[in-house]
């Protein structure tokens, strides 16, 4: 008994000096989430059956545990469990993917499994997550339009992808090659803001870019790692006496973010320039379906819907989608000139 007790007090000691090595803090057991099974640094993630923007609290609370329990814990490895999951979209493909980044700051690995079911594993096959993880396991099926998933930052903006990202976009929307200077512009612009100006480490520096292809349009999915838009926004004083006085929520702030309104933490002229542009696009009909989703703010520009969540999202999604009338519109826009 005596031998057992010196090995569990070596083992504590142990535990205790890699925290203080790595600057981590020694959490009490009773700290740690239910949904963590931990063994011997190892830790198993198990996602929600819906993991989906549908179940947007459940989801962005899975991510936001997770992350914390790599904070707070000498974890060395995670284990994401899929099996059990049943329903998933391309937003939530992208928390998960904008989860595994940040993790990686922390010099945790990361690996996981693949859905039961059916239709969900092909769902992701097709997603683009396989090229992000660098998978071995193919695709469900090749397509002549293939579902896209990059990063682009770590000091750099890939200009080039980009453009010939877009012109396939194009080319799938209008059976010709084409550039497309709004969605173009709007990449550009918000990958290189971030890579230009807050972010401060290299993992905060990306922007994750999904472009998925349906039946009539494309969806464009811009997701970024670092501590959100309304976190960082710093404000004129009498920009935010003006918002005390008429007691302005946080979407109100959002909209007026992307309505050029106000400044950003680094008080730079050209910080958050590219929401701007992103929302001109959107105004004019160029492009559809804007949806902002930062801290605990969730906001529909289509439908006018605004939503403050219990979870808190660390970071910011940009999401639009492009149809063959919005190219058309901006053709038309350009004969009126």
């Amino acid at each position: 008994m005596q031998d057992a007790n010196m090995r569990s007090i070596r083992r504590r000691n142990r535990v205790a000096h890699a925290h203080r090595v790595q600057g981590k803090r020694v959490p009490n057991n009773s700290s740690i989430p239910s949904l963590f099974r931990q063994n011997s640094y190892i830790t198993t993630a198990k996602l929600p059956d819906e993991f989906s923007v549908t179940n947007i609290e459940i989801s962005l609370k899975f991510v936001n545990d997770t992350f914390a329990s790599v904070q707070e814990q000498n974890i060395s490895t995670i284990r994401f469990d899929l099996s059990g999951v049943i329903q998933i979209d391309m937003m939530a493909i992208c928390w998960l993917l904008s989860l595994i980044n940040k993790i990686a700051s922390y010099q945790v690995d990361c690996f996981g499994n693949f859905p039961d079911n059916q239709d969900t594993l092909d769902f992701v096959k097709q997603s683009g997550f396989l090229d992000v993880m660098k998978s071995k396991l193919n695709r469900a099926s090749q397509k002549s339009f293939q579902n896209q998933m990059y990063m682009i930052g770590k000091g750099n903006v890939d200009s080039v992808r980009l453009a010939q990202s877009v012109k396939e976009n194009v080319l799938f929307l209008m059976g010709e090659e084409d550039h497309y200077p709004p969605v173009y512009n709007n990449l550009v612009e918000i990958c290189a803001n971030s890579v230009e100006h807050a972010n401060k480490t290299p993992y905060d520096k990306n922007w994750l870019v999904s472009i998925s292809y349906s039946q009539d349009k494309v969806l464009y999915i811009l997701t970024d790692t670092g501590l959100g838009i309304l976190s960082t926004l710093k404000r004129k004083m009498s920009d935010l006496f003006n918002d005390v006085i008429h007691f302005k929520q946080d979407t109100e702030v959002l909209k007026g973010l992307f309505e050029g309104l106000y400044q950003s933490q680094t008080g730079e002229i050209n910080r958050h320039k590219g929401l701007p542009e992103v929302y001109e696009s959107f105004t004019e009909g160029w492009i559809s379906n804007l949806q902002v989703l930062t801290n605990c703010v969730l906001y529909d520009f289509e439908n006018q819907q605004k939503e403050i969540l219990k979870n808190e999202f660390k970071g910011v999604m940009i999401s639009w989608t492009l149809t063959k009338h919005n190219i058309e519109k901006w053709k038309k826009s350009l004969l009126e000139y």
